[in-house]
């Protein structure tokens, strides 16, 4: 594997990914919507975490048994979105449907109410790489996760 290069305070040096898993969420992506409310109670609607589960579902069945998920230097993400229409729409809330699946959450008991797949908590992530792309015949997301 040819090591990448990142920008960071001390000029640039390449960084290796030491463990990565890659997996296809087939289907027309569907990019982070905002928490809906409802007599003061936060909710995520039910397309976005419909299409969570299936990233999820993806993912698990991709990721290795012994996958980090708090690695001391983080992770690397990269995200390919193949949209199915050339409509306007923001890349970055695509990466973010993705990354927030990809983390578990905690219960008020200190618990996993989801539990976590990639990382523990998407604060982890210290480089992402997303592109935006056409295809009529097969839109999907390709999806990347590293430890560095």
């Amino acid at each position: 594997m040819t090591p990448r290069v990142l920008f960071h305070p001390g000029g640039l040096r390449p960084i290796e990914a030491v463990a990565s898993f890659s997996f296809t969420v087939p289907g027309q992506p569907i990019a982070w919507a905002r928490a809906g409310s409802f007599n003061g109670r936060r909710f995520t609607p039910a397309r976005m975490r419909d299409y969570q589960k299936e990233v999820r579902f993806h993912a698990v069945e991709a990721a290795p048994d012994d996958w980090p998920l708090d690695h001391a230097k983080g992770y690397r993400v990269r995200v390919a979105v193949y949209l199915g229409n050339r409509r306007r729409a923001d890349l970055d809330n695509f990466a973010k449907s993705i990354t927030d699946a990809l983390q578990g959450r905690r219960d008020p008991a200190g618990g996993w109410k989801v539990p976590p797949i990639a990382y523990d908590d998407d604060t982890r992530i210290v480089e992402l790489h997303a592109l935006k792309l056409f295809d009529q015949c097969d839109p999907r997301v390709l999806v990347e996760v590293e430890t560095l």
